[in-house]
């Protein structure tokens, strides 16, 4: 299939991510708002992941990373070292991963943790914080709640590489749930194209 050909497909998914971002991420941060910022990238690797599955082109990521995060800048008001910069990077991340490793185990899991990652540093490149961003404090209540621990007792290294492991961990599963996920597209498409052919 030529490029050309994809465009379609790329617009599709474009559209569907960045409407996940404008309709699905607010309602996701309200209900869980201390694993919203696990959860989120989380979403985003299997949407990057299943799309350059549909659209295996160079380049598609990012094209569909520029009409999502384009929408939410438009439709939700963001500024643009927001969410507009952290699709677009995220995008960019993905691109090269899948670009140099191509579609296969190794590059699902590189891009999952690659994204979490990013999205736990992001406050750092476009606020300069890290332990005082929003996403980093609503952890540690969490763990506070969740396991009842003393983090005073705890240095802030310390707490800090719990929470990129934590990134790390979604990440992990995230390229691990897309590899099962695309057994599924995989018969998906062999069907389609035998009923083609069939009619054929």
């Amino acid at each position: 299939m030529t490029f050309e050909k994809q465009i379609p497909r790329i617009l599709l998914i474009g559209i569907i991510w960045g409407l996940i971002e404008i309709l699905i991420a607010p309602i996701i941060k309200s209900a869980q708002p201390a694993l919203f910022g696990f959860l989120m990238p989380f979403i985003t690797v299997i949407i990057i992941l299943t799309g350059r599955y549909f659209v295996p082109s160079y380049g598609s990521v990012i094209l569909m990373g520029i009409i999502a995060s384009v929408m939410k800048y438009l439709l939700s008001g963001m500024v643009l070292h927001g969410a507009f910069m952290a699709i677009l990077l995220e995008a960019l991340l993905a691109e090269i991963i899948l670009s140099i490793f191509s579609m296969n185990l190794f590059s699902y899991i590189f891009v999952g943790i690659s994204v979490e990652l990013y999205s736990a540093i992001h406050p750092l490149l476009s606020k300069g914080v890290f332990c005082q961003s929003a996403h980093f404090i609503k952890f540690k209540k969490l763990l506070v709640s969740v396991f009842n621990w003393d983090l005073s007792a705890m240095s802030r290294d310390v707490l800090s590489n719990i929470f990129l492991i934590t990134h790390i961990i979604f990440g992990l599963l995230a390229g691990l749930l897309f590899l099962w996920i695309k057994k599924y597209l995989v018969s998906f498409t062999n069907r389609k194209e035998q009923k083609i052919h069939s009619v054929k």
